[in-house]
């Protein structure tokens, strides 16, 4: 399994709780997590951890979302 179809598999799991739409907030989100567990973890391991911990990787993508949002409003300062 390479990188490519390990995101295509998470993305489909993750897709079962929620519908997400390519280019919302949500989606992007999820591509970004997905993206940083399969170079860290593997393909094959991030999908198998994906599938066990759905409920805690939706949890850690709105997590991301509100992060965005927040940052969004309140733009870093940089000295």
């Amino acid at each position: 399994m390479n990188k490519l179809q390990a995101m295509a598999h998470i993305m489909a799991l993750l897709a079962e709780h929620t519908p997400m739409k390519p280019g919302d907030r949500k989606y992007k989100a999820a591509r970004k997590l997905v993206a940083e567990l399969i170079d860290y973890l593997g393909p094959k391991a991030a999908v198998i951890q994906v599938a066990k911990e759905k409920a805690y990787t939706m949890e850690r993508i709105e997590q991301l979302c509100v992060q965005q949002r927040f940052e969004e409003k309140f733009p870093p300062i940089i000295f």
